[in-house]
Parts: C-alpha cells; sequence; structure tokens
C-alpha cells in the first residue's frame, strides 16, 4: 500500500506523489454484482441491455484511439484527442434518458461536431492520394490499428441504429451520423498511415 499523507488544508488524501487518493470502493462499488448498472439519472438495468452494449462498443473505440493517437503525428493526435471527447459527448447522450434532468443539460452532438470531422478529412485528402480499389488493412501496423477503430466504428453506428429503429431513440440521431463521419475520418486516417 502507498504512504498516505494528509493535506493539512483540506484534509483530503494525497500518494506519495502528491495525487489525491481516490477510495478503493469509488471504483470497486459492487453495484454490478447482479448484472446490472444504472443510466446517467441512476435508473437500474440489465448489462446486457442495448443500451450498455452501445456505450460498451463506444468506450471500445475510445480505447483504440487512445492506442493509435500515441503514434500519429501531434497533429493528428490532437484531433483523435478531440473526437475521444466527442465520444463522451455522445456516450452521455445514450446514457440519460431523453426526458431526464441529466440530458437537458448535457451538451449534445450535433452539426459542428459532424463538420468538424468532415474538415479534418478534406484537410488530409487535399494532399493524398487515395486508394481507388478496395483496402486489404496491414500495410502498415498503425495502418491496420486505424481499420480496427474503424471497424469498431461502424459497430457503434449500427449500435446506434439499432436504439433508434428498435428501441424509439429517434433523438440519437445526430450521434449516428456523426460515427458515419468518423468512421470515413478514421478510413482516411488509416491510408494516411499506410503511405510511405
Amino acid at each position: 500500500m502507498q504512504d498516505r499523507q494528509r493535506i493539512s488544508l483540506t484534509g483530503a488524501w494525497v500518494n506519495q506523489y502528491g495525487n489525491p487518493m481516490i477510495d478503493f470502493e469509488s471504483i470497486t462499488t459492487r453495484g454490478g454484482d447482479s448484472g446490472e448498472s444504472s443510466l446517467y439519472n441512476g435508473e437500474r438495468r440489465p448489462k446486457d441491455d442495448p443500451l450498455f452494449d452501445a456505450l460498451g462498443d463506444l468506450d471500445e473505440l475510445s480505447s483504440w484511439l487512445g492506442c493509435i493517437k500515441t503514434r500519429l503525428s501531434e497533429t493528428d493526435a490532437a484531433f483523435v484527442d478531440t473526437l475521444q471527447g466527442y465520444l463522451i459527448t455522445a456516450s452521455g447522450e445514450i446514457a440519460a434518458p431523453r426526458l431526464s434532468a441529466q440530458y437537458k443539460a448535457l451538451v449534445h452532438i450535433g452539426s459542428s461536431h459532424i463538420e468538424a470531422v468532415e474538415k479534418e478529412q478534406k484537410a488530409m485528402m487535399e494532399d493524398m492520394i487515395m486508394p481507388s480499389a478496395f483496402v486489404h488493412p496491414g500495410l502498415t501496423r498503425l495502418g491496420a490499428e486505424i481499420d480496427i477503430a474503424r471497424t469498431v466504428c461502424r459497430r457503434c453506428e449500427r449500435k446506434v441504429v439499432g436504439l433508434i429503429r428498435r428501441g424509439g431513440l429517434g433523438h440519437l440521431d445526430a450521434v449516428q451520423r456523426f460515427l458515419n463521419r468518423v468512421s470515413d475520418y478514421l478510413y482516411v486516417l488509416a491510408r494516411k498511415a499506410d503511405t510511405p
């Protein structure tokens, strides 16, 4: 166990590096041990609910983006980091029931997010020659990993389409369009990574 010391002014615990200590129970709540989890408003649902399925896929996409951004140029890495922030915004929209106070207080994915992705994609394409045929991922390791992120993004989009069509969550239509643009952006980014 790390040594702890108390900060006299706030009474907060910090570790040996001066970082705030987080209690074990705030990470391991045991609240999901029964196979249920909570939406943003506290509503409990089974962990295999389609909402949690979509949220899990968005989390996986963000993890893949985190993996690839460590090897991108500073400019590309900064935009991928921005995308990860947008994914948190999208996740909040999915996790908060539309009529809840939490949903109303959220920032929502909209045309500005979609246009930002399109702008980045267009800027990349101005400096590239795109392949005219189907691409087999794997020309470079980074390109292949970006292609994995792209396919996970497509899966996220399909899950959101299911929530819209079968779950009656039409308010997520901008999230679906956003994910469609992100997958296109990732396709172009992968081709850029594959370019010698």
